[in-house]
């Protein structure tokens, strides 16, 4: 196995490392019972990283959300998921076209404690630990370093009671 994998490394094309960064606009959904409790809502994001090949991409990411609380206790009281993370991206393209599977982790930080009322944070716990897994597919511009891609990813938050959430969002690729 080890073979197989210096021989797909070494067998990539030279290239020095290239860098990119993206900014993303997007929506982020909570599934499940955290569905029942949380509207979806907008959210924004960053990344930043490097490409060790034409096809390997390791990133680190940041993003923010924004959501209505829907709790017996309170009403019209919202609430901000932020996660910082890394991810590792393998893509492949043909012609203008890429396509790419992606996943990650880091660690989320609920920004208020409305949704201990129905238990998915609880007191004084309301940040840990995140993974996620999507793809994407994008389009290079005729200046190719720009490309515009939409991308969906599914993540579970293993602190907070099985909460899961669904993102898409569509982004600005710049690398270099």
């Amino acid at each position: 196995m080890k073979t197989l994998f210096l021989v797909a490394v070494l067998a990539a094309p030279a290239q020095a490392a290239s860098f990119y960064s993206e900014a993303d606009l997007g929506a982020l959904i909570f599934l499940g019972g955290a569905g029942d409790h949380a509207d979806p809502g907008p959210a924004l994001g960053a990344r930043l990283g490097v490409g060790f090949t034409p096809w390997l991409y390791l990133g680190a990411r940041v993003a923010g959300s924004t959501h209505e609380a829907v709790v017996p206790t309170s009403v019209g009281q919202y609430f901000q998921l932020y996660e910082t993370g890394v991810d590792v991206r393998i893509a492949g393209r043909v012609g203008r076209f890429g396509l790419f599977v992606e996943t990650g982790g880091g660690w989320s930080i609920f920004s208020t404690n409305i949704l201990d009322a129905v238990a998915i944070t609880q007191p004084y716990r309301h940040a840990g630990p995140y993974l996620s897994g999507g793809a994407g597919l994008e389009y290079l511009t005729e200046n190719p370093r720009y490309a515009f891609g939409l991308a969906g990813d599914f993540a579970i938050y293993p602190e907070f009671e099985s909460l899961q959430t669904l993102s898409v969002r569509v982004y600005l690729r710049y690398s270099h």
